[in-house]
């Protein structure tokens, strides 16, 4: 953001991306929820600094999405908890992260600014 909001026109729109580990801590992963918690209020803090400019900032907050970064999760014995301890009882896509990101970055958002969207499959719900 430091180096893009220069160059930005009006009605541009930043997505940050955060994590449910922001919203709510897990054990063994502070530094992790700690920076995503960052991102989300930094998310806050620009959108309130850039909105007279007429960019909006929001951020997109993913649970657990089929991503490299659960490869070794499958691995454990806790695979069968984790990839179904949600609303949905499955894991997200890529791709409906992706969606999210698109929508925020959408004129069909334009009123929408400084907010987090959580794409969890209601794993904060239970």
């Amino acid at each position: 953001m430091k180096y893009a909001i220069p160059s930005l026109e009006p009605g541009s729109s930043i997505v940050n991306i955060a994590s449910i580990a922001g919203i709510k801590g897990q054990k063994l992963v502070s530094p992790y929820s700690a920076s995503k918690s960052g991102v989300m209020t930094l998310t806050k803090t620009a959108a309130t600094e850039f909105g007279r400019k007429n960019i909006r900032v929001n951020a997109v907050a993913p649970g657990v999405i089929d991503t490299k970064m659960v490869d070794d999760w499958r691995k454990t014995d806790k695979w069968p908890i984790l990839s179904t301890a949600n609303a949905l009882r499955r894991i997200g896509k890529a791709e409906e992260v992706a969606n999210a990101v698109l929508f925020l970055a959408s004129d069909e958002a334009s009123f929408i600014t400084g907010e987090t969207l959580i794409v969890d499959g209601g794993t904060l719900n239970l």
